[in-house]
């Protein structure tokens, strides 16, 4: 009895039309009701030089399987994938924990065989979908193996079909930038698999992390030379390992200030593997988040015109390098700004470099005590769509020869200043007399045991304690 209610649901939505291009399964059979996809009517998707078409789980089944198999590297992921490709050809991925199974995303194509799989293993006690190009048949699934879906509510704007039950309703949505959500299992016991909003090819889009293991579908997508193996050779330096896209099939890269936003998400969570949504998209690696961190900065560089991009370590950082900068701008282009909410405190770490001074003084290092963005201030100035930041040096001769670069380390907020330097931004596209308007003045006060020194700016202020004996006839200058 139960096998012939469960068949019953399962088909349940056969003739339901389901688009051929991206596999969104959508409430009406009637063709004459349903002549495009909205999905693939917006820029990130698209539509086949065949044209716009549309199929049923009926007819997909004739030809078409789906199965379920062990993940070759990882015990506590099975895949799965239909073949033939249906539709964009994702896989879905089965997470197995203590408390229960955790499908991220969806394919269309529900078979018997593989609800046999499911079941067999233990049934499901939650979906997670990442974005909406994987909505896919996701009602279906939550009917056979009745458990709730989860999905960020920054997107329901692309949900299809309403609640076939709306007093009972399957989806839950989470909501809040960077939200993330434990997804409960059985009994309410923890599963330790997280749901993370990331953004970026999607508002909402968001990734799984489980066992040190981020599952991304495509929030992230890995590249060849991110899988690609070069033993017993090192890997070649500027390769990437993975891209950000707006549209991954349409090649629209995301901009800077969306990485940027993205990376002050993952930077909370550590992983040391990545599972993308296609078959064969893993990689495994201590370094892993390293190599996002790297690949953020190469795609960076490349959108900034500066073709290969190398990395220096500072301070344990991956600091891109861009040599080809226009000389008469003069800025070291650092495309993950500080992006701070209004307001918000930064806590600034000063790491001492040795100082060379224009002539024989003993000149002590500056402390850098904090910074401060103004409140209310950040978003009048729109500094959220900041896509670089500039160095400007306080002009005095004792410290002519020192070094006057600032670095930024946005995953853990930390400002370092090897020596005494202004931080100002700079608008990508704006003219001088713009980038001007980030200028501030420079106060200092104290007496001869100890001097503070701020700059204050409509955009920032910043204030470090410095000893006696520093020269005091400060001017701005450009470096």
């Amino acid at each position: 009895m139960a096998t012939t209610e469960g068949n019953d649901i399962l088909y349940s939505r056969d003739d339901l039309l389901i688009c051929a291009a991206c596999g969104t399964q959508y409430g009406t059979s009637n063709a004459a009701l349903l002549t495009s996809c909205r999905i693939c009517d917006d820029p990130r998707q698209y539509v086949p030089p065949t044209g716009q078409s549309f199929t049923n789980l009926r007819s997909l089944r004739l030809n078409h399987t789906s199965s379920l198999s062990p993940h070759p590297t990882a015990p506590s992921l099975s895949i799965i994938h239909s073949s033939p490709r249906v539709a964009i050809g994702q896989r879905a991925l089965l997470v197995h924990t203590p408390a229960g199974n955790i499908l991220w995303d969806c394919i269309t194509l529900l078979t018997p065989s593989l609800v046999s799989s499911i079941r067999d293993m233990g049934g499901l006690v939650g979906i997670v979908i990442s974005h909406p190009h994987f909505y896919s048949t996701h009602l279906l699934w939550a009917a056979v193996f009745k458990c709730p879906v989860y999905l960020a509510g920054d997107d329901k704007e692309w949900l299809v079909e309403e609640e076939p039950s709306p007093k009972e309703p399957v989806r839950r949505f989470i909501d809040g930038k960077g939200g993330e959500l434990e997804i409960p299992g059985k009994d309410g016991r923890e599963t330790g698999a997280k749901a993370i909003k990331v953004g970026g090819h999607f508002p909402g889009s968001m990734v799984l992390l489980h066992d040190s293991r981020l599952l991304v579908a495509d929030t992230i997508m890995p590249t060849p030379s991110g899988v690609g193996d070069w033993r017993p050779h090192e890997r070649p330096r500027g390769m990437n390992s993975f891209a950000f896209m707006w549209s991954y099939p349409n090649m629209i890269p995301l901009p800077p200030r969306a990485l940027a936003s993205m990376w002050r998400v993952l930077s909370r969570y550590n992983f040391t593997a990545v599972h993308g949504g296609f078959p064969g998209l893993d990689i495994e690696d201590e370094d892993v988040k390293k190599r996002v961190w790297e690949s953020m900065g190469i795609q960076v560089g490349a959108e900034a015109g500066e073709g290969e991009v190398g990395f220096a370590e500072e301070f344990g950082l991956m600091v891109p390098l861009f040599p080809r900068l226009p000389a008469e701008i003069k800025i070291m282009i650092w495309k993950f700004a500080i992006h701070s909410a209004p307001g918000r405190d930064i806590t600034l770490r000063h790491t001492p470099l040795p100082l060379i001074p224009a002539h024989p003084t003993d000149i002590p290092r500056t402390e850098v005590t904090s910074l401060t963005p103004i409140p209310g201030v950040l978003h009048a100035c729109h500094l959220s769509r900041l896509l670089a930041q500039e160095r400007w040096t306080l002009g005095m001769s004792a410290y002519e020869g020192a070094e006057k670069r600032v670095y930024v380390d946005v995953r853990t907020d930390t400002v370092y200043f090897p020596s005494l330097t202004l931080l100002v931004v700079w608008h990508r596209g704006a003219d001088w007399e713009e980038v001007m308007k980030f200028v501030g003045d420079v106060y200092i006060v104290g007496d001869r045991n100890r001097v503070r020194l701020t700059y204050q700016s409509p955009v920032l202020t910043l204030s470090f304690a410095i000893a006696p004996g520093i020269m005091t006839n400060f001017r701005r200058t450009m470096n």
